[in-house]
């Protein structure tokens, strides 16, 4: 390749003489340069053929579901996402990567060598999980298992239970959006198909009240609260 490269430039010299007041004389002048260069030194085009590589996004990202890269025939790449991501739009909803499909393989969220000899799309798998909090009501008065703050599969089935610290008794699991009462046993099974929210509460006990609780058979519990209460 000859490389040709040519300089012009231009050189303005601006002389202005002015005579002001008091007989003196001041010189103004100024120089003006300006230069171009003219070259063949840009790179040729490649001779080889470029395909595109599409990799989708986590679903409810903003903006386009993908980006698309430019690789060369024959090259290979990975493909690479995030894990989890979560849903701004739709709080205590998160997505958490499973798998790799279209053109890309694995099950780690950096996929498999990827051989672009033509256009490839990268598309990342996810499943959906939802936070489930509880609140104690009043602070203090009890515990509750398994620990709040926790993610579950969309559809999950799991059990809860409720234990009441000396001086409380479990009154009942409600809603904290809607205050539903959910269940008025100390163990129950809830299903995740959104953000839950549950309340544990639990009543202060009375010095003038006795609070007796055993199991009879199963797992349902026989509660006796107040004197001269029946337990069949």
């Amino acid at each position: 390749m000859i490389l040709v490269k040519a300089r012009v430039t231009w050189c303005i010299f601006l002389l202005i003489a002015v005579t002001p007041l008091f007989n003196s004389v001041s010189l103004i002048s100024a120089i003006l340069t300006y230069q171009t260069h003219a070259t063949d030194s840009i790179p040729p085009a490649s001779n080889m053929n470029q395909y595109s590589l599409d990799v989708y996004h986590p679903p409810a990202l903003p903006g386009p579901p993908y980006t698309r890269y430019w690789y060369d025939s024959g090259t290979y790449t990975r493909a690479v996402t995030n894990s989890p991501t979560y849903d701004r739009s739709s709080p205590g909803r998160r997505y958490v990567f499973t798998h790799w499909s279209g053109d890309a393989t694995s099950t780690e969220t950096t996929s498999d060598p990827i051989l672009i000899d033509g256009p490839k799309i990268a598309q990342p798998n996810w499943k959906t999980q939802f936070e489930v909090d509880f609140d104690i009501i009043p602070k203090g008065a009890g515990t509750v298992t398994p620990a709040s703050g926790d993610y579950y599969k969309d559809g999950t089935m799991f059990l809860i239970r409720a234990e009441a610290n000396p001086g409380y008794v479990f009154s009942s699991w409600t809603n904290a959006f809607s205050s539903e009462i959910v269940s008025t046993e100390t163990e129950t099974t809830i299903k995740v198909e959104y953000w839950t929210v549950l309340n544990a509460n639990f009543n202060r006990v009375s010095s003038d009240s006795v609070y007796i609780e055993f199991q009879r058979g199963g797992s349902n519990f026989i509660k006796a609260q107040h004197p001269g209460d029946v337990v069949r």
